[in-house]
């Protein structure tokens, strides 16, 4: 009688690259041996007790298996486990390492409209992509080194962010930072650009009364008004080229000359003209007219002696 047993054999591990960043792909390699010969059949990977997949032993007795989607840290329990044949006993592997990074990102900013007048909406559109998949998180748009509010990512990598207080002047350096996530790490764009304009204003004069009597106190009242907002300063009263004078806005946009010295006659060619501030153009309104009559008298006589 002779009684024949299985012969042993050992597994080896083989991770490539033993480094990577989440996404890229890793190839796990299992060589079975045996001084009794070349082992068949199949081996089954594993990370820690998490079944990774199976690979079928080649003439050579190697069997692989490619993953890219290993998470981000360190992954130190890796085993390939031979399953045996008829001829060759089970062996696992001793366990080896693969370490896990980020994946790098990109980051591209939009600014629309690039040129815009002051109190308009600007609308910031951050755009986030990765060769490995999708980032996740939350993105902060700058001017400069201020940060203008932060915006989330949406199922395409997008975030927005839209601005209706931009100065007027040039914003040279408007980027996007993506504070990276578990997965993706973080990304600056390019600097981007936009110019702020003037508002254009609108200036609208009052005349009251429009008909009066000599040395009756006249109102007029300059009411400037714009889509940005409510301007500020002053704005000045002409009766033609005559220099009325001023008066300044207030909280609401208007500002008034009260006048009892017109002369009689025809005034049609009353103006205000608005001299504009930092974010608001000049405007004058459309002339307005004033009748001016005489005044009434009354005469007494007295009698002496």
């Amino acid at each position: 009688s002779l009684t024949v047993g299985k012969a042993t054999s050992a597994t080896a591990l083989g991770v490539s690259p033993s480094s990577s960043t989440f996404g890229q792909a890793v190839t796990l390699t299992a060589t079975v041996t045996s001084a009794g010969g070349t082992p068949t059949g199949t081996v089954t990977f594993f990370d820690g007790a998490t079944n990774l997949g199976t690979g079928t032993l080649n003439a050579s007795g190697v069997a692989t298996l490619s993953k890219s989607n290993f998470t981000v840290g360190t992954h130190a329990t890796l085993t390939a486990q031979y399953g045996g044949d008829g001829n060759f006993n089970a062996s696992t592997s001793s366990a080896q390492s693969l370490t896990v990074g980020p994946a790098g990102s990109s980051t591209a900013l939009n600014v629309s409209p690039s040129s815009a007048s002051f109190g308009q909406t600007v609308t910031l559109t951050a755009t986030v992509t990765s060769a490995a998949g999708t980032p996740t998180g939350t993105v902060t748009f700058f001017d400069g080194a201020v940060s203008l509010g932060t915006g989330t990512l949406n199922a395409s990598g997008v975030a927005t962010l839209s601005k209706s207080n931009f100065t007027v002047g040039s914003h040279a350096t408007l980027t996007a930072q993506y504070a990276g996530d578990g997965t993706f790490s973080g990304s600056t764009s390019s600097a981007q650009s936009l110019t702020v304009g003037q508002a254009t204003s609108s200036t609208t004069l009052g005349v009251s009364p429009s008909s009066s009597t000599f040395g009756q106190s006249v109102t007029l009242t300059a009411t400037v008004t714009s889509a940005g907002g409510t301007p500020t300063g002053t704005v000045t009263f002409f009766d033609g080229a005559t220099n009325l004078g001023t008066g300044t806005l207030n909280a609401s946009g208007v500002a008034t000359l009260s006048k009892s010295n017109f002369t009689v006659g025809t005034h049609a060619t009353l103006t205000a003209q608005y001299g504009g501030d930092t974010n608001f153009a000049a405007s004058t309104s459309p002339a307005q007219s004033l009748t001016v009559g005489k005044a009434t008298s009354a005469t007494a006589l007295g009698v002496s002696p």
